[in-house]
């Protein structure tokens, strides 16, 4: 949420930066559009869904799937302290999710671990025998 709140200045001060000689009806429209963008963003960040990710070796599991659990989790970036994954479920839209390690959370590097694993236990096809196998990263 911060890094919204931040994003928003930062956008409306190079608007102001970058518009000095702009009428002031178009600064106030410039900033009416911020505002709305910012509040929408806030609003679907809200709303989205939540719930605890896990991992059984083979499958991931995540309780908004409440139908069907399984999944299929795909790696898209990974900052060490931040993850860009999505979800993948067979009767349902992908869903994207933003993994962020909280301050001291010793699961993080747990949940690292795990989501490298089953990118192995996906390409290798081996299922969760490669895990017991050393396979685990």
């Amino acid at each position: 949420m911060r890094a919204i709140v931040v994003l928003g200045v930062l956008a409306g001060l190079a608007a102001g930066a970058l518009a000095p000689g702009l009428p002031q009806t178009q600064v106030l429209g410039l900033v009416g559009v911020l505002l709305a963008t910012g509040a929408t963003a806030l609003a679907g960040w809200y709303r989205s869904p939540a719930g605890c990710l896990q991992w059984d070796g083979s499958h991931w599991h995540w309780p908004v799937f409440s139908d069907a659990p399984d999944c299929r989790l795909t790696l898209h970036l990974d900052f060490q302290r931040v993850m860009v994954v999505s979800l993948r479920h067979p009767s349902r839209r992908t869903v994207w999710l933003w993994l962020q390690s909280a301050s001291g959370d010793a699961r993080w590097m747990a949940l690292r671990r795990a989501v490298i694993a089953s990118r192995r236990l996906a390409a290798t096809g081996d299922g969760a025998a490669s895990l017991q196998d050393g396979g685990c990263a």
